[in-house]
C-alpha cells in the first residue's frame, strides 16, 4: 500500500471513481430502472454512491398512525407531516384507540378543520393489538401505498415520503425502512438483525448519527431482512399479498414477522440512511413487562416467532454468520 493508491484512500484515483458511477448507471440502463446515481461527499469514509430512483406515479400514499390519548406527541407528528412534507398526494389516517382526554379530541377537530382533504380519524375501541390497527387501517384506505407510522415520531426532512416511494414502488423491494434517531441524535433504528439477542434487534442502538462503523453501513442503502414498523412503508397489493399483519402478534415482532413473511414471498426489504425521523420510543406503549399480564404475553409472542422463523434466528441472509449476535455493532463474533 502507498499513498497514491486507491487501498490507501479512495480519492486517490478520481477516474476510478467516475467509473465506477458509470458502471451502476449502465446497470440501470440495463434493468430498465429510471433513476440517478449521486456520489457520496463524505470525506469522512470511503466513497459509495446513492441511487434515487424516478418516481413513476404519484400515486397516493396513506399514512396509518395508530394513538390513544398523548396530545401533545401525536400533534407534533401531525405537524411535522402536513408543515414539512412535500408528497402531493397523501392522505392520514389517525387511528383513535380508546383516547379517553378532551385535548386528544381537539386536537383531532383542529386537524380535520385545517385538512379537510388529507386528514381523518377513525375509531377503533377495540384492546391494544398493533397488528389488528395497521390490518383494519389498511382496509379503509385509499392509497396504492402504506406508510406505517408511530404516533412517537418527528418528520425531519421534506422529501421523506417520495424519497421512500421510490423504493416501494420497485417490484423488487417489499418493506422500505428508514434511520430513526433518539431525541439525543444517536441511532434508535437502522435495520433489524433476525437472531440478535436470541430472536431479533435493531443494529448500531446507541451510535452517532453518521457513525463510521462496519463498512459505512449507517450511511448506506441496505438490504435487511426486516425493518421496523415505526416507519415503514409497502405497497397495498404487497400487503395485502401476505394477508397484512398476524394478529397474534398484538404488541411484538409483528413489524419483524410481517418483514419475514415478505422476505419468503422473494421482496427485499430495504433500509434508507437519507430518510431520517426522530423516535421517542416506547412513550406509547412503555415497557413490555410493565405488569405480570404484558409480560406473559411477551412471552407468548417470543415463542410463537420462534416457533415459526427458527431459521431466520439461526441465519440472518442479509448479516455474515461471523458476526456477532450478541452486540448490534456488526463487530466479530468471539
Amino acid at each position: 500500500v502507498h499513498k497514491n493508491s486507491t487501498s490507501y484512500r479512495d480519492n486517490a484515483k478520481p477516474y476510478a471513481i467516475e467509473n465506477g458511477k458509470k458502471a451502476i448507471e449502465e446497470a440501470l440502463i440495463r434493468r430498465n430502472e429510471k433513476g440517478s446515481v449521486a456520489i457520496s461527499n463524505d470525506t469522512s469514509c470511503a466513497n459509495f454512491y446513492t441511487v434515487r430512483f424516478n418516481i413513476e406515479n404519484y400515486a397516493k400514499v396513506s399514512v396509518i398512525i395508530p394513538t390513544k390519548n398523548l396530545t401533545e406527541v401525536t400533534n407534533t407528528c401531525l405537524s411535522s407531516i402536513f408543515n414539512l412534507t412535500d408528497y402531493p398526494n397523501y392522505e392520514v389516517i389517525l387511528i383513535n384507540n380508546n383516547s379517553d382526554e378532551q385535548a386528544f379530541f381537539e386536537m383531532v377537530d383542529k386537524w380535520k378543520e385545517a385538512e379537510p382533504h388529507r386528514f381523518r380519524c377513525v375509531e377503533d375501541n377495540g384492546s391494544f393489538n398493533f397488528a389488528r390497527l395497521m390490518n383494519n387501517a389498511a382496509k379503509i384506505s385509499d392509497g396504492e401505498f402504506l406508510l406505517l407510522l408511530n404516533n412517537d415520531t418527528e418528520v425531519t426532512k421534506a422529501d421523506w415520503m417520495a424519497a421512500m416511494l421510490e423504493q416501494a414502488q420497485r417490484k423488487s423491494i417489499g418493506a422500505v425502512g428508514v434511520k430513526l434517531l433518539f431525541p439525543n441524535k444517536t441511532i434508535q433504528h437502522a435495520g433489524v438483525i433476525i437472531g440478535l439477542g436470541g430472536i431479533a434487534g435493531h443494529s448500531f442502538v446507541g451510535a452517532e448519527e453518521n457513525a463510521d462503523v462496519y463498512r459505512d453501513s449507517i450511511k448506506i442503502i441496505k438490504n435487511y431482512s426486516a425493518v421496523t414498523a415505526a416507519c415503514l412503508m409497502v405497497r397495498k397489493s404487497v400487503f395485502d399479498e401476505v394477508n397484512g399483519f398476524d394478529e397474534a402478534f398484538a404488541v411484538d415482532f409483528n413489524d419483524v414477522d410481517f418483514c419475514l413473511k415478505l422476505k419468503d414471498r422473494g421482496y427485499n426489504n430495504i433500509y434508507l440512511p437519507h430518510v431520517t425521523l426522530i423516535h421517542y420510543e416506547s412513550i406509547s406503549r412503555g415497557h413490555p413487562h410493565k405488569t405480570k399480564e404484558s409480560f406473559n404475553r411477551h412471552l407468548k409472542e417470543i415463542n410463537l416467532f420462534k416457533e415459526r422463523w427458527q431459521k431466520y434466528i439461526d441465519h440472518d441472509p442479509c448479516y455474515n454468520p461471523n458476526l456477532s449476535l450478541t452486540y448490534g455493532d456488526f463487530s466479530i463474533k468471539t
